[in-house]
């Protein structure tokens, strides 16, 4: 994605991109069937930060699951344990195509967890879904589902392609 070109892009999302500002905004949600280039203009978002000096990580949802197994178990754990808090401190963060991956209590947790704190701090996420917040909250459940869509999309741009 690092060779996205803008002018390729629909005019919804084109128009969105010049809209939000890391620096002014909080969250930047694009939602929408796959192949719509949700996850080119997040990275040209993500992008957009980095120029401007912002410290920028990128994880789809499916790796931080990964990383939250990781985390807990195995020879890998302190270094997915600071992966982790790197997602949490880093001034920008890209997730693409959150509610992908299986659920498990672990991972489904520590990306509550992970959410909460960002926006605990007001810490821009730039975030991708294939599916709305009504579906999002019933896949991440009855006690968590509706805080974690609360939290992205409060003060978020959302692009609905």
């Amino acid at each position: 994605f690092r060779d996205t070109d803008s002018t390729r892009l629909v005019e919804k999302l084109t128009h969105a991109l010049g809209q939000w500002n890391a620096g002014e905004s909080a969250n930047l949600a694009l939602i929408g069937a796959s192949g719509t280039c949700k996850t080119r203009a997040g990275f040209l978002a993500l992008r957009s930060a980095h120029d401007d000096g912002a410290w920028c990580e990128a994880i789809s949802h499916s790796k931080l699951a990964e990383l939250a197994r990781d985390s807990a178990f195995g020879d890998n754990a302190e270094k997915a344990r600071k992966r982790m808090s790197a997602l949490e401190r880093c001034d920008v963060l890209f997730i693409d195509d959150i509610g992908k991956p299986p659920a498990t209590e672990r991972a489904d947790a520590e990306f509550e967890s992970l959410i909460d704190t960002r926006y605990a701090n007001n810490s821009p996420t730039i975030w991708t879904a294939n599916s709305n917040g009504a579906w999002l909250a019933s896949r991440f459940g009855p006690d968590r589902g509706e805080p974690i869509v609360r939290r992205l999309a409060e003060d978020a741009l959302i692009v609905t392609l």
